[in-house]
C-alpha cells in the first residue's frame, strides 16, 4: 500500500528569522502570507480528490496566530476526511503552541489529538537542521526542549 501525501504550507511568517531560512517573511512584507482555514480546506479538498491519503502541516512560528487556528485547522480537516492521516507541525512548532498558548506541551499535544492530529512532521527538520547551521536549534528550540516534546508526543500516542 502507498501513501499518497499533500503538504499544506499556511503561514510563512515567522518570528524566529533564521539567518539561513529562505522561506520566512515578516507579516506585510511581499511574499508573506497566512492561509484562512477555508483556504486550507480547499486545499485538502484539492488534494483529496487527486488521491491523497495524507497531509502534511507545517507552516512557522506566526506570532499573530492563535493556539485555536491551529487546532481548527484539524478539527475541520478530520471532520471532514475522517479516513486522512493528519501529520502536522513540528517540535518547534508544538513548543511554540505551548509557550503562546500556558498549556505544557502534553496538554497541547492532547489537545491537537482530539482534534485529529495523528503524528508530528518532524524527520527531515531535525536532519536537515544538523547540515544547515550548527546553531539552528539555539535560534527556535534547545535539543533538549525537542527531544522533550517528541517523548511526550511518544508517550501521548
Amino acid at each position: 500500500m502507498f501513501v499518497t501525501n499533500c503538504h499544506i504550507n499556511y503561514s510563512n511568517v515567522c518570528a524566529s528569522k533564521c539567518r539561513f531560512c529562505a522561506y520566512f517573511r515578516e507579516e506585510g512584507q511581499n511574499g508573506a502570507f497566512t492561509l484562512t482555514i477555508d483556504e486550507i480546506m480547499e486545499k485538502a479538498e484539492k488534494a483529496s480528490n487527486m488521491g491523497a491519503t495524507e497531509l502534511h502541516i507545517v507552516g512557522s512560528l506566526n506570532p499573530g496566530l492563535p493556539f485555536e487556528y491551529y487546532e481548527e485547522i484539524l478539527k475541520k480537516l478530520h471532520e471532514k476526511y475522517p479516513a486522512m492521516s493528519l501529520k502536522a507541525y513540528t517540535a518547534v512548532e508544538i513548543a511554540h503552541l505551548s509557550q503562546i498558548s500556558g498549556m505544557s506541551v502534553r496538554e497541547v499535544l492532547m489537545c491537537l489529538k482530539k482534534a485529529g492530529l495523528t503524528g508530528l512532521r518532524e524527520e527531515e527538520e531535525r536532519y536537515s537542521m544538523k547540515r544547515r547551521a550548527s546553531n539552528y536549534a539555539l535560534t527556535k528550540i534547545s535539543g533538549k526542549m525537542w527531544l522533550e516534546v517528541m517523548e511526550t508526543a511518544h508517550i501521548c500516542g
